[in-house]
């Protein structure tokens, strides 16, 4: 089934190609129109603009010490960046 579906850039209902008992119906299948996908709205809050002030204090003063205590994490390869 995913051979097919990457074959021929399709989605196939799982179910009916279970269903599917010979290679008319497999065609039948592939020749049907895909199916609408869901209308998926993202919904923004009154402060969508400025959440991406939040993420930098966030990360910098609680998930990289967080990470540091929690993961001990072994930077390697330093050698190899750009000096800036």
């Amino acid at each position: 089934m995913s051979a097919l579906e990457h074959s021929y850039q399709v989605e196939l209902n799982e179910t009916a190609f279970a269903e599917a008992k010979t290679i008319s119906d497999v065609r039948n299948l592939l020749r049907q129109p895909p199916a609408a996908a869901p209308n998926m709205l993202i919904r923004a809050g009154p402060n969508a603009s400025r959440c991406g002030c939040y993420d930098w204090p966030f990360t910098t003063r609680l998930v990289w010490p967080a990470t540091q205590i929690l993961g001990h994490p072994k930077i390697i390869g330093r050698e190899n960046l750009k000096k800036c």
